[in-house]
C-alpha cells in the first residue's frame, strides 16, 4: 500500500479545546465546581450552562470541563458565517449534559450559526431528551454522543441548514419506551455524515410529514438498528443516501416491522451496503396513503446481500413510479424463504401499470425473483418471450453463483465491501448512468437522463458530482442539475459526441457492477473509499486490521477513524481490538488534498467468547430484564391493550394483554434472531388465562411466494373449537391460574418439512369475533398474562409437549 500522505497547513481539530486556537471572539470555561459569579476564565470557569448561555456572543467559544452538567445547553444570541458561537468538551466525551426533569439538554430555538462538539447526551430524567433544533440554521453538531432517552429525544423542525457528523445516536428508550430516535420535520437543506445509529424504538430515522421536507443527504453513516428498524423517508423531495451500511435491522416492539423505506421523489440511492439485517421486510415499496411517493428514482451501485429477507419488494400503485435500478448487487437475500432477490406484485391502476416503469438493467443477481405469485429465473424475465409481453423491464442483468456453488467449484466468497477481483463478472459489467443527447462542447450538457446526479443541493460545504464525459480522461464537475430539461450544468468547458456515456468516474471498459471500483483515477471523484476489515466477526481481545482501501497513487491529508467503541484512530492502516461483545460501527473520513472529506464505513461483530447456557430467549419482564420492552411487539394489529403488571411468579411481573373492546386481536408478538429449531427447539412459557379467551400460540417460518408458512401449536379448548384445531395441538388452560407449557417448535415440520429456521412465535385470538371485553359468561375481561418465556436447547433431545400448573 503506496498511498501517499502529504504535508500542508496543520489543520484544528474537530473536537476538543484544541477548535478553540482559531476562534476570534472570547474563550470561555465551564465546569461542574466553578461559579457563575466568576468571569468564565480557565482558572476561574462558570459552573452552568444556563449562565453560558446567556452570556456568549459572536465569535465565542465555551470549553466544557470534564464532569455533569444539570440545565439545559440554550443559547440566547447567534453567530454569525465568519464568527459562529461554539460550546465545544475540552476533553472529548468528557464533559456529560444531563439535562433537567422533561426538557431536552441542548434546546436551539429561532437560532443561527452554533457549533457543538466532543461531549455526551446522556439525561438522567426518565422523560429527558438530548436534543431540539427548532426554527434555526447553519447549525453543526460534531462527534456528539447522544443515548438512552424515550419519547423523540432529537428533533429538527422547521430548519435548514444544519449539519450533524461524527456522532454516535443510540439507546433511545433504553429500558423504558420509546418513539423515533431522530425526528426531521418540515426542513431542508439537512446533511448527516460519518454518524452511527443505533438501539431505538420505532425507528432509528424518520423523516416526516409526508412532503415537508427536502434536499436531504446521508452519506456514510452506519445503522445498526439492533431493536428496531432503520430509516423512514416519508415523501421526502429531494435525497441523496450514498455511502451508508444498513445492517442488524429487527422487527421489534415499537415498528410496525423490519423494512426501511426510500419513499421519495427526485431521489438517489447509491453506494450502500444493506446486509445482516433480521426480519422479513427489506426495501418495501408499498405506499400505504396516499401521500408517499415513490418517483424519479435512481437506485444504483449498491450491494443488498445475506438479508433474511427479499432484498427490495414493490407493489405498483398509483403514486409509484420511474424507478431505475443500475449496477447494483442482489445476492443472498431472502435466505430463510425461496431465494427472492426481488418481488413485484403488478397492478393496472389509472391506466398503463405502474410496474413497467420501474426497470432494472445491469445488475447482478443470485437466486430468483417474484413475479406476482410466482418464481421466474433472470433467464425467464430476460428472454424474447417475455419482452414482448412485458418489455425489457430487465436488461442486460447478469447470474452470480452462490457461495455453496463457487466453494464446489474452489472458488473464494464473494466479497462486496471491496473492489471486485479482476477475474469477477461484475469487473466492466455496469453500464454507464446515462449518455449524451447530440454532439457538442461548452458547459451545458444534455443528457438523456439527469436524475443520477447530484449538483449539492445548495448545502453548505456540498459540492456537485465529479463526472466523466465520453471518456475516462474527460472530467468535470456538476455545479447544477436540471432533472426536468435533462441538462448538467458543468464547472467546464467540454466537447462530447452523441451518444457519449456520462457517468461517475470508472476505469477499464465500464463501470463495475456494485459499491466500488476497480480503481480510482482520482481520490475526489467517488464520495465513498472501501474499508477493508479484515475479520468481520471475532471475539472480545482479538486484534483485527482494518484498512482504508486507496490506490497507491492518491495523496491525503489525514485519515480519522471512529472505531464504534469510543476510540479514534489515524492513519491508513489501524490494528484494533475490542474489549466487549458487541456490535461497531466503523466510520472513516479521509481528507483529500483540496481538504473535501471522502467517506468510508465498516462493522465488526464482537460476540462473547463463550455461550454454554443454551438459551436464545429469556424473558421474565421483571426488573433485571431489559430486553422485554424491545422484543415483544403487542402494540398492533389494533384494537388491542397491554401493560407491564408487577404481578408474576418468576421476577415480580408480567405481561398483561387484554381486549379494550371487543373482536381485539390480542397480539403479543416476538421475533427471535437466528432461531435455528435444531439448536433451540424448546419454548417454554409460563402464562395464565381468563376464562373463555379464545387465544393460541403459534409458530411461523419466513414466508415465501406462497405466503407465510404458520402452525398452530397450543390454544384453549374454546379455540381448539371455534377453529376445528387437530386434537394433538397443546392445551392452555383458561381457568385463570398461573401455568406452564413446554412446546418444541420441531412441531412446524409436520406441516412444512423443510423449515430450519423460525420468524416468529405468537399469541393470537383464534378467532376475534368471540373477543369480548365482558365475557358473557364469566363477566370479565378476555385477556392473558405472560410471566416468563423461554427458548432454549433440547435438554432431553425428546421431541414432544407437556404442561404443568404451578
Amino acid at each position: 500500500m503506496q498511498a501517499k500522505k502529504i504535508r500542508g497547513p496543520e489543520v484544528g481539530k474537530q473536537n476538543g479545546s484544541d477548535c478553540a486556537k482559531d476562534t476570534i471572539g472570547t474563550i470561555y470555561y465551564l465546569s461542574p465546581d466553578g461559579s457563575d459569579e466568576n468571569p468564565g476564565t480557565k482558572e476561574k470557569p462558570w459552573a452552568t450552562l444556563n449562565h453560558a448561555s446567556e452570556q456568549v456572543q459572536a465569535g465565542d467559544t465555551v470549553i466544557l470541563r470534564p464532569g455533569s452538567y444539570e440545565g439545559t445547553l440554550c443559547p440566547k444570541q447567534d453567530g454569525t458565517a465568519e464568527a459562529p458561537i461554539t460550546f465545544i468538551s475540552e476533553v472529548r466525551r468528557g464533559a456529560v449534559l444531563i439535562g433537567e426533569m422533561e426538557r431536552y439538554a441542548v434546546d436551539v430555538e429561532e437560532r443561527h450559526y452554533l457549533h457543538f462538539g466532543g461531549f455526551v447526551i446522556r439525561p438522567t430524567e426518565r422523560r429527558g431528551g438530548w436534543m431540539r433544533i427548532n426554527r434555526s440554521s447553519h447549525i453543526v453538531i460534531d462527534d456528539v454522543l447522544m443515548e438512552e432517552a424515550i419519547g423523540r429525544p432529537f428533533v429538527i423542525n422547521e430548519c435548514e441548514q444544519i449539519r450533524v457528523q461524527n456522532s454516535d445516536i443510540r439507546k433511545q428508550g433504553f429500558g423504558k419506551s420509546g418513539g423515533d430516535v431522530t425526528l426531521i420535520q418540515h426542513s431542508k437543506h439537512i446533511i448527516f455524515e460519518g454518524n452511527a445509529f443505533s438501539r431505538g424504538a420505532h425507528d432509528l430515522v424518520l423523516v416526516y410529514p409526508d412532503r415537508t421536507n427536502e434536499y436531504i443527504v446521508f452519506r456514510g453513516n452506519v445503522f445498526h438498528a439492533a431493536w428496531t428498524r432503520t430509516v423512514l423517508f416519508d415523501s421526502v423531495k429531494n435525497v441523496l443516501f450514498e455511502g451508508n451500511i444498513i445492517t442488524n435491522s429487527y422487527d421489534g416492539a415499537h415498528n410496525a416491522d423490519s423494512r426501511y423505506a426510500f419513499y421519495v421523489t427526485n431521489g438517489i440511492f447509491r453506494y450502500n451496503r444493506i446486509f445482516g439485517n433480521w426480519g422479513d421486510k427489506g426495501l418495501v415499496v408499498s405506499p400505504y396513503r396516499e401521500t408517499l411517493d415513490f418517483r424519479h428514482i435512481r437506485i444504483y451501485h449498491n450491494a443488498f446481500h445475506d438479508n433474511a429477507s427479499v432484498a427490495v419488494s414493490i407493489r405498483a400503485q398509483a403514486n409509484v413510479g420511474d424507478a431505475q435500478f443500475v449496477n447494483n448487487i442482489f445476492y443472498g437475500n431472502d435466505l430463510y424463504g425461496d431465494g427472492r432477490q426481488i418481488d413485484i406484485k403488478p397492478s393496472d391502476l389509472s391506466g398503463a401499470p405502474s410496474h413497467l416503469s420501474i426497470r432494472f438493467e445491469n445488475n447482478a443477481f443470485s437466486g430468483s425473483v417474484g413475479y406476482s405469485t410466482t418464481l421466474h429465473s433472470l433467464d425467464q424475465l430476460q428472454s424474447p418471450a417475455w419482452t414482448r409481453i412485458w418489455g425489457e423491464q430487465f436488461r442486460n442483468n447478469i447470474a452470480l453463483t452462490t457461495d455453496s456453488e463457487r466453494a464446489s467449484a474452489k472458488d473464494e466468497p464473494l466479497r462486496f465491501d471491496r473492489p471486485a477481483p479482476p477475474t469477477s463478472p461484475l469487473v466492466d459489467s455496469g453500464r454507464p448512468l446515462t449518455l449524451t443527447v447530440s454532439s457538442g462542447e461548452g458547459n451545458i450538457l444534455a443528457v438523456q437522463d439527469a436524475r443520477y446526479f447530484y449538483d449539492g443541493f445548495g448545502i453548505d460545504g456540498e459540492r456537485g458530482d465529479l463526472i466523466i464525459v465520453g471518456r475516462p480522461d474527460q472530467a468535470a464537475r456538476v455545479i447544477r442539475v436540471d432533472s426536468e430539461a435533462g441538462l448538467l450544468y458543468l464547472d467546464r468547458h467540454l466537447h462530447w459526441n452523441a451518444g457519449d456515456p456520462v457517468s461517475l468516474p470508472w476505469t477499464g471498459n465500464g463501470p463495475d457492477i456494485g459499491v466500488y471500483e476497480q480503481t480510482y483515477a482520482d481520490l475526489t471523484g467517488r464520495s465513498v473509499v472501501p474499508v477493508i476489515v479484515s475479520a468481520t466477526a471475532v471475539h472480545p481481545g482479538d486484534e483485527i486490521e482494518l484498512r482504508v482501501d486507496l490506490d497507491e497513487h492518491l495523496a491525503y491529508r489525514r485519515i480519522t477513524w471512529h472505531l464504534g467503541d469510543g476510540n479514534l484512530a489515524e492513519g491508513l492502516v489501524v490494528r484494533h481490538a475490542y474489549a466487549e461483545p458487541y456490535d461497531y460501527p466503523i466510520r472513516v473520513a479521509v481528507e483529500t488534498e483540496d481538504g473535501s472529506i471522502v467517506r468510508g464505513t465498516g462493522y465488526v461483530i464482537v460476540e462473547p467468547k463463550e455461550r454454554t447456557d443454551g438459551i436464545l430467549v429469556h424473558t421474565t419482564f421483571g426488573e433485571n430484564d431489559h430486553e422485554w420492552w424491545w422484543r415483544w411487539k403487542t402494540y398492533r394489529p389494533t384494537p388491542t391493550a397491554w401493560e407491564r403488571v408487577f404481578d408474576g411468579v418468576t421476577d415480580g411481573a408480567s405481561l398483561r394483554v387484554y381486549a379494550p373492546q371487543d373482536n381485539a386481536l390480542l397480539p403479543a408478538r416476538l421475533h427471535p434472531a437466528g432461531w435455528d429449531i435444531d439448536e433451540y427447539p424448546l419454548i417454554r412459557m409460563r402464562y395464565r388465562i381468563n376464562p373463555g379467551t379464545p387465544v393460541g400460540v403459534y409458530i411461523e417460518a419466513f414466508p415465501t411466494i406462497n405466503g407465510k408458512p404458520r402452525v398452530w401449536v397450543a390454544a384453549t379448548e374454546v379455540s381448539k373449537q371455534l377453529a376445528k384445531m387437530p386434537d394433538d395441538i397443546a392445551d392452555l388452560l383458561d381457568d385463570g391460574e398461573w401455568h406452564i407449557i413446554e412446546l418444541d417448535a420441531r412441531a412446524i415440520r409436520t406441516v412444512y418439512p423443510e423449515t430450519k429456521i423460525l420468524n416468529a412465535i405468537a399469541w393470537e385470538a383464534v378467532s376475534t369475533d368471540m373477543v369480548r371485553v365482558s365475557d358473557p359468561i364469566h363477566g370479565h375481561v378476555h385477556g392473558y398474562w405472560l410471566d416468563e418465556v423461554i427458548i432454549e436447547a433440547d435438554r432431553n433431545a425428546e421431541c414432544g409437549n407437556t404442561h404443568q400448573s404451578i
